[in-house]
């Protein structure tokens, strides 16, 4: 994990108080945060969907290396159901999107920040439960690359042409 230096961490704070105040949980509302980010703050580019996925990754590396050894490591998938519309109350997802305008206003970097806001929370509030983190993020990585970056690709490929 890329540390961040120790005068910025009180803004990535605020947000971890943020999520702890609306006792965010790893299922389906981590998810929620974590892809609503990624649709309405990442700038649409490959490059900038391939390192938010990129440190959502190292962001499940870090969870595995340094929270919890896993005896029979094998496989995280497990079935988790992807959020849609009617699993998030219109309420609860207005409240959750105040932790994506926090991160945006303070600046949240992807590359260091993103990952010390996704540890730091999932140490204090799962440290028993980090299998199924780690299997929410790695289902949010999935549907970013469903239902964001595959569409940004389409569209460039109607842009500019498929590859002959």
């Amino acid at each position: 994990m890329p540390y961040i230096k120790q005068e910025n961490r009180p803004l990535m704070d605020q947000i971890i108080h943020l999520m702890d105040g609306l006792q965010v949980n790893y299922n389906s509302e981590l998810m929620y945060v974590v892809y609503e980010y990624c649709d309405k703050y990442i700038t649409p580019s490959y490059n900038n969907y391939k390192n938010y996925i990129g440190e959502l990754n190292e962001v499940c590396a870090e969870i595995k290396r340094r929270l919890r050894p896993f005896p029979n490591e094998g496989s995280y998938r497990h079935h988790i159901v992807e959020y849609d519309d009617d699993s998030i109350s219109q309420s609860r997802a207005f409240e959750l999107n105040r932790i994506c305008a926090l991160m945006e206003k303070n600046g949240v970097k992807i590359n260091g920040d993103f990952n010390y806001i996704l540890f730091k929370y999932t140490r204090s509030q799962w440290p028993t439960n980090t299998r199924d983190v780690i299997c929410s993020l790695q289902e949010t990585i999935n549907m970013i690359r469903k239902n964001i970056l595959a569409p940004y690709e389409n569209s460039k490929i109607q842009e500019n042409g498929d590859v002959d």
